[in-house]
Order: C-alpha cells, then sequence, then structure tokens
C-alpha cells in the first residue's frame, strides 16, 4: 500500500458535479466530489489497483474539509451502498450504485440532446396524393435551419451541471474546462490591495455608552458619593449596558457621567438599596434617565442605629459591605479620617476591592458581630497594611496576604468571589 503523497501531477484539481445524478443519490456538492475523486484515484495504475489509497490529509484537503469530517462523511456514504472502505487497510473504492447511477444520467441527458437535434432535422415536407406535388405542411424551411441554430448553441451551453474547484488553502494555477472552448483560469492573487472606505467616509467604531471607571470616580468629590457608587456598582454597569443596547444616549465625559451619579445619590438619599431600585425601574419601563417608581416614598435618611457604638445586621461579606456603606454614608467624615491616619488615598474600584476583602475577612474570622467602632478600627490598620504590602510590590499592585488576590471588575454583572486565599 502506497504511503507517501500523491504527486502533484496526479493531484486532482476539479469536480464536475451532475445535479441530476447528485439528486438522484441523495448527496451534498462535497460528497459528490469525495466519490468523484475516489473514483478518479482508483483508475491510477501506478497505485493499487481498484482502490484509492491517499492518505486521510489529501482527501480531506482536496474536498475543503477536516480529517474528523471526512470520517463521518465516509461513514455516510458507505451506509448508503456509495463506498466500500477495506476495513485493514482503509482504502476506498466506488460501488456499482455510484458507478451506475452517475453513468446512466450523463448518457440520459445526451440522448435527450440529440433527440432534440434529431427531430428538427427530419422532413418536414410531405405530398399531396392528388396533386402528387410536394408540399410544405408545417412551417418554411429557413425557419426551421434558424430553429435548429438556436437549439444547436442551447445544447452546447452546459445545463444542470456545475463546476467546482476544491482548493481549500490555496489557489495553484487550476484550469477548469467548462465546455470545449471556453477555458478559466483560477490563479492566485498575491496584490490585493486592502478593501478602503469610500471616499468621504470614515469607518464607524462603536463607542461605549459609558466612560472609565477611574475617570468617572475621580470626578466624585463628595465621599458620600463615592461611597454610594460603590454599593450600586453591578447596578450601574447595567444600566450603562442597557442604555448603549437600547441606543438610549450616550455619557459622552466623565464629569456627565459622575453628575447623573451624584443626583441619583442625592434623590435617594445616599441609600444603594434605594439606587438599584430606580435603576431597575428605568430599565424596566425603557426610561432614558433614571427615576424611582412614583409609589415609593422618598428614601429616608440612613436610619439612627448606624453610630460608633452600634453593631452590623450582616452574615456575609455582601451584607457586611452594605451596612459598612451605610455606616460611612451617615458618618461620612469617618471614611476620609481613615483613609487620612493610614496615609492613603484609595478610590474607585480599588477602594471597592479592598472594602470587599476587609469583609470577607471580617466573616470569615467571625468578627462581623464587633461593633461599627471596632469596623472602623480594624478598617484603618487594614488600609496601612495595604498600602505597605502594595509599596513592597511596587510597581506591581497586589493585595497582601491577608486578603484574597483576585479583584472584580466594577461593571462585571458576573457575582463576586469572596472567597479568601
Amino acid at each position: 500500500m502506497r504511503t507517501g503523497k500523491t504527486p502533484q501531477v496526479m493531484r486532482k484539481k476539479s469536480t464536475t458535479i451532475n445535479e441530476v445524478a447528485r439528486e438522484v443519490l441523495h448527496i451534498t456538492r462535497d460528497e459528490y466530489a469525495l466519490c468523484s475523486y475516489i473514483q478518479y484515484r482508483q483508475a491510477d495504475r501506478r497505485g493499487r489497483a481498484g482502490w484509492c489509497v491517499d492518505t486521510k490529509d489529501e482527501v480531506a484537503k482536496f474536498v475543503g474539509i477536516t480529517r474528523a469530517g471526512l470520517y463521518k462523511m465516509v461513514d455516510r456514504l458507505a451506509k448508503e451502498s456509495l463506498l466500500f472502505v477495506e476495513p485493514k487497510s482503509g482504502a476506498l473504492q466506488v460501488t456499482e450504485k455510484w458507478i451506475d447511477t452517475e453513468s446512466e444520467c450523463k448518457q440520459s441527458l445526451q440522448s435527450k440532446n440529440d433527440e432534440r437535434k434529431q427531430s428538427l432535422h427530419a422532413t418536414v415536407n410531405k405530398v399531396d396524393k392528388k396533386s402528387g406535388e410536394s408540399v410544405n405542411l408545417v412551417t418554411p424551411i429557413y425557419e426551421v435551419n434558424n430553429k435548429v441554430k438556436e437549439i444547436e448553441e442551447e445544447i452546447n451551453t452546459p445545463q444542470a451541471a456545475f463546476i467546482t474547484t476544491h482548493t481549500p488553502t490555496e489557489f495553484e494555477n487550476v484550469e477548469v474546462v467548462i465546455v470545449e472552448g471556453q477555458t478559466i483560469t483560477l490563479e492566485e492573487k498575491t496584490n490585493l490591495e486592502p478593501i478602503t472606505p469610500a471616499a468621504g467616509k470614515k469607518p464607524r467604531t462603536p463607542k461605549p455608552a459609558g466612560n472609565n471607571i477611574t475617570a468617572v470616580c475621580a470626578e466624585i468629590s463628595d465621599d458620600r458619593v463615592l461611597v454610594f457608587f460603590h454599593g450600586i456598582s453591578e447596578a450601574w454597569g447595567e444600566w450603562i449596558d442597557y442604555k448603549r443596547r437600547e441606543k438610549k444616549g450616550t455619557y459622552k465625559t466623565a464629569k456627565t457621567e459622575a453628575a447623573t451619579i451624584a443626583a441619583l445619590a442625592k434623590g435617594v438619599n445616599y441609600d444603594p438599596e434605594a439606587g438599584r431600585a430606580a435603576i431597575e425601574h428605568s430599565i424596566a419601563h425603557t426610561y432614558s434617565g433614571i427615576y424611582p417608581p412614583k409609589d415609593t416614598a422618598p428614601t429616608a435618611a440612613p436610619a439612627a442605629r448606624y453610630s460608633l457604638e452600634d453593631r452590623p445586621r450582616a452574615n456575609t461579606p455582601e451584607q457586611m459591605k452594605e451596612e459598612l456603606s451605610r455606616f460611612y454614608n451617615a458618618n461620612i467624615a469617618l471614611l476620609s479620617e481613615a483613609q487620612k491616619t493610614a496615609g492613603t488615598n484609595y478610590t474607585g474600584d480599588r477602594l471597592r476591592s479592598i472594602v470587599i476583602d476587609f469583609c470577607s475577612n471580617l466573616v470569615r474570622n467571625k468578627r462581623e458581630g464587633e461593633t461599627f467602632g471596632q469596623h472602623h478600627a480594624a478598617l484603618g490598620s487594614w488600609l496601612k497594611r495595604q498600602k505597605e504590602f502594595d509599596a513592597a510590590k511596587s510597581p506591581a499592585t497586589t493585595q497582601h496576604t491577608a486578603g484574597p488576590q483576585p479583584q472584580a471588575p466594577l461593571r462585571s454583572a458576573a457575582p463576586v468571589n469572596y472567597s479568601i486565599k
């Protein structure tokens, strides 16, 4: 059995597909091309007579499919009794069903064309029995000659046939003969010019509806708004996606986006839960702006239980983060004080990630029941250790070993992983 590759001169370049035979056999054009290729190769006496022993990669490349796709195609054609596969070697051979059907369809088309020619060349003159003279009972002979010419031109045009060239990766100066005297040459094109936009038109690039989170946080000067923004970050990301998807306008600058966040925070008394509810309500009603439900009373200021002596009502890191957000909203100066004591100035998604890690550590060590005053002092120490850890790892900024490494993206719709490594 041959193990080398097929010589270049023997490689099949094209396949003429007889659509009539293909429809009779109920196969695709790729399957037709495969059977035609195998029939062509098994006729080569320089290989194993009567068998196609080309490598599967060569056959798959000609058909334009993958090796796995070739095996599936061969199995299907074998079940249809169009191919025979030798069990040991895997050599391929077309069956009598393929040969007979394809040959009969070709002969049938040729016979019909010949009959149409002969019928028009038949004698059209008949003899009148009474006078004995020849009489033209059909049409003048010159009209018949013109009709014959038209039919001959129609017959010389390929009917119900497609020329399919299988060179999926490259063109190799392939010549495909459609009819006698007409040749199409497919040459590899290496000097193709890139497609450029029409004159006077610039290519359009999609613009996001929101701005960079860091730039937005830099425009927020009020710490209460910043804490509020951290509490609605996921809902705000959904709002930005909604405006882009529904074409409800964009925030052209980070300043206008920050102003919208500040107005929302003031409208709901800096309550993150009320802010999320307003965003969900606006998306549900396809608003262009954010409006709280009309049947909802104005959000009251944070409850008086958020003093230094009170304790948070939380059992999970997410609940702990919400409680700390309400505590610092009620005592806005304390957050700035904690950062000033630690010598830090964290903002935006960086501050949010550190607070999430801090809350996860509290829940992990079962300290969520301590007072807000204790949590405030612990956060100051946490920020200071984080600063030292960042300085030790400079220029790369990573979190210290007491907290988890990954940071949740501010606008990610995916749930935050609060596990501590």
